[in-house]
């Protein structure tokens, strides 16, 4: 790749070769012959057939971190049975996330909100008088206000 990027007259190939411990030829065998050793190493060390056989998709990260990592707030709920017999019939397997920020912060903070919209929707009828009144009246309170808090 380096001859690629940079030519052969340049310095810098010149460079990067003369840093090589025992020259381009010797050190691209000594690193072949070093994986080859770390094969064999690996090949002694790990035995084939060692290792677990699961299915593609075991989910055992995310199965892990539910069980183990999980505080109970953020467990999910499990419906229904995820074994599988050698000839199943139907079955029916539901797992429920409960966020828990929006079931006890967010949604009663906004259905109170809504609770306190639907008392105010009375306030609007509508109607051009009304709102005149209203207007008055949220003058006159505040130049109430304006004048209290002056002479205080």
């Amino acid at each position: 790749p380096l001859a690629i990027l940079v030519p052969e007259g340049s310095a810098v190939f010149a460079a990067a070769i003369g840093a090589l411990p025992f020259g381009s030829v010797w050190s691209s065998i000594a690193l072949g012959l070093f994986c080859l050793l770390l094969l064999l190493i690996a090949r002694i060390y790990l035995p084939a057939g060692s290792t677990e056989r699961i299915p593609t998709w075991g989910c055992s990260f995310s199965q892990y971190a539910q069980d183990g990592l999980y505080c109970s707030c953020l467990r999910p709920t499990l419906t229904g049975s995820a074994s599988s017999p050698l000839f199943p019939a139907v079955m029916q397997f539901l797992m429920h996330s409960v966020d828990p920020v929006l079931t006890r912060i967010a949604s009663p903070f906004f259905i109170k909100c809504a609770e306190i919209a639907q008392a105010c929707r009375r306030l609007q009828a509508g109607q051009l008088g009304i709102y005149l009144t209203y207007f008055f009246l949220t003058t006159i309170l505040l130049l109430g206000w304006a004048i209290f808090s002056y002479q205080g």
